[in-house]
């Protein structure tokens, strides 16, 4: 278990240095990633190009998930049922895939209204 936490460590480490490093190359790039609006900040910074391809990026983000997250559940139950290795990870696994799914819902009424109205 502890080298999962060093694991996460670098790796919020290292992207913080990676946005750091794009930042002085590119001062136009706003945002502070340690920021809980850093990802908005970032998207407002970017130009129509860049943001069609972050917007492509989390689509097929979406699509992979909606394709892996079903079968971590359906092993998460086997695993339950043969195992016993508890409930826990079944629900936890089921909301994030109720998340992703409100969440794109969410996002596509949104974009609809705005549309519309």
């Amino acid at each position: 278990m502890h080298y999962i936490y060093t694991v996460l460590f670098y790796d919020i480490y290292l992207s913080v240095r990676y946005v750091k490093a794009i930042q002085a190359a590119h001062p136009e790039k706003k945002g502070d990633p340690t920021s809980s609006k850093f990802t908005e900040q970032w998207v407002e910074s970017c130009d129509e190009a860049e943001k069609e391809i972050i917007y492509k990026s989390a689509y097929k983000t979406y699509i992979v998930l909606n394709k892996v997250i079903p079968i971590l559940l359906l092993l998460t139950l086997i695993a339950n049922m043969f195992l016993n290795t508890g409930i826990l990870a079944v629900l936890v696994v089921a909301v994030i895939y109720l998340v992703t799914g409100m969440t794109y819902i969410r996002s596509c009424m949104v974009s609809k209204a705005k549309r519309i109205g």
